[in-house]
């Protein structure tokens, strides 16, 4: 009786693990389709941003990553934002989070904040947590003034 049971179990899981397979592989055609029209030449990219800073804070390491792309693209300066105590790692970052977001009790970032002013074009780049932007940068953006002076 166990046996049966079991391959019941191995059969259920291979039908559905089918089904994910032929909806994804059905969705992917679908967008590719969708999409054709709208795939055109490249759009020639012109630098004429000025001078261009970029802000982030990356905790793993993809925001940096990112961030580094857009500043080779830009010819850009990069300024990481850095908290003064260590983020806790998975699971008790998530819970540190959600309980600052509720507080709006954001953690301590870096006081040496980069010369706004000389700059024509600021890009802020940030993870999502909790379905915003974490809370260092969210630190950051009380602290930073990019009032022209």
């Amino acid at each position: 009786m166990l046996k049966i049971i079991l391959y019941i179990i191995i059969l259920a899981v291979l039908i559905g693990g089918s089904i994910g397979l032929w909806h994804l592989y059905d969705v992917n055609k679908r967008n590719q389709k969708e999409m054709t029209p709208y795939m055109g030449a490249p759009v020639a990219y012109q630098n004429d941003l000025g001078r261009v800073l970029v802000v982030y804070y990356s905790l793993s390491g993809h925001t940096k990553e990112i961030a580094e792309k857009i500043a080779a693209y830009t010819n850009g300066d990069l300024y990481e934002i850095q908290t003064v105590e260590k983020m806790p790692a998975a699971p008790m970052l998530h819970f540190a989070v959600k309980k600052q977001l509720k507080s709006h009790d954001y953690p301590a970032v870096s006081p040496i904040m980069p010369d706004f002013n000389a700059y024509d074009t600021i890009f802020v780049g940030s993870p999502i947590w909790w379905y915003t932007a974490a809370t260092p940068v969210l630190s950051f953006l009380k602290q930073a003034d990019f009032l022209k002076k």
